[in-house]
């Protein structure tokens, strides 16, 4: 019976490489025999600049799902450089979004582990600060468009009114009546 290569391996049986079963798989799986404990959970996050603590492999969630979709770890330009990243100019003249759309055809963005729209955060970056309760409408009526000229600032009624006016709005046929009487 021959040993395992490794001089403190007390283990027999060695096989392939003239090792045992558990040195090689260390030297299958990281190309060492050395044992290397594995982070602990608890810590703090081992990605750049992470405050958030570790919860496997000594990662924050948010950086293992990184890894195991072959993200790069850190974040890679500004944020208006990442937000042209998900915008195509079609030639109408709108800047169409080509991420992440709602089932009511908006685009969406993904900011400080927020989903925003994605024509209220190009309002934010390129015209100013919103309002919490205002809402950012369309002048082009295309709802993924994010164009910042293309958006204006308005209530909920004066977004409703425009609608109504460019005859967006969907009618009721309980509510429709003959000859103009109610």
């Amino acid at each position: 019976m021959t040993k395992c290569i490794v001089t403190e391996c007390e283990r027999g049986r060695a096989s392939k490489l003239g090792y045992c079963p558990m040195h090689w798989k260390r030297w299958h799986r990281r190309g060492t025999v050395e044992y290397t404990p594995p982070p602990k959970a608890g810590g703090p996050c081992s990605g750049p600049g992470c405050p958030r603590p570790s919860v496997a492999r000594g990662y924050c969630g948010r950086h293992i799902q990184r890894i195991y979709r072959d993200i790069p770890l850190e974040e890679t330009g500004s944020l208006p450089e990442r937000f042209m990243g998900f915008v195509e100019l079609s030639d109408e003249g709108c800047w169409l979004w080509k991420s992440t759309i709602t089932h009511t055809g908006y685009g969406q963005f993904r900011f400080l582990n927020k989903v925003i729209l994605a024509h209220r955060m190009a309002y934010e970056l390129y015209v100013g600060a919103a309002p919490p309760r205002c809402c950012v409408c369309h002048r082009c009526d295309v709802r993924h468009c994010v164009r910042p000229d293309h958006l204006f600032l308005g209530t909920t009624s004066d977004n409703q009114r425009d609608r109504y006016l460019k005859g967006r709005h969907r009618v009721n046929p309980a509510n429709l009546t003959t000859e103009g009487s109610r």
